[in-house]
């Protein structure tokens, strides 16, 4: 008897756990980075620090005809991509402001290689993506 209430109890976490999990796995990450945007070549987005799999967070610089681009919301969307081609691989994470032009991104890239993406740009006039190139290094 005491061992059915123990299953029971393993049971009932097993599947609150679940639930829990396809709740998560159901809603987008950022619904701001998942909206349509047009591709404008007067916009550019870069990286300042080397890719890797050890760090947890970049500074992305974001620029229109060289000026940075400040009051925007950012977020950078990536899949890993190259000769592998691991579509189910991929991040999402929402930019925080952090100077003019500037933003940090919380992000962990758990692969290397080369990862395609973009960075996405919502401004009031309009969204903007910027497509990025990201390679990861060890």
């Amino acid at each position: 008897m005491r061992n059915i209430w123990r299953l029971s109890i393993v049971f009932v976490i097993g599947v609150v756990s679940f639930l829990v999990a396809i709740q998560k796995l159901n809603r987008p990450p950022f619904s701001s980075c998942q909206q349509e945007a047009k591709l404008d070549p007067s916009y550019s987005a870069t990286i300042d620090e080397v890719p890797s799999v050890v760090l947890a967070q970049y500074h992305l610089k974001v620029t229109r005809n060289g000026e940075p681009v400040d009051g925007a919301q950012v977020c950078l969307r990536a899949d890993m991509g190259g000769a592998g081609g691991m579509s189910g691989m991929g991040v999402v994470s929402q930019a925080i402001p952090a100077g003019p032009g500037a933003y940090d991104v919380p992000v962990r890239f758990i692969m290397e290689g080369p990862w395609q993406g973009a960075v996405l740009i919502q401004q009031p006039q309009g969204n903007v993506e910027v497509p990025i190139t990201v390679n990861v290094k060890l």
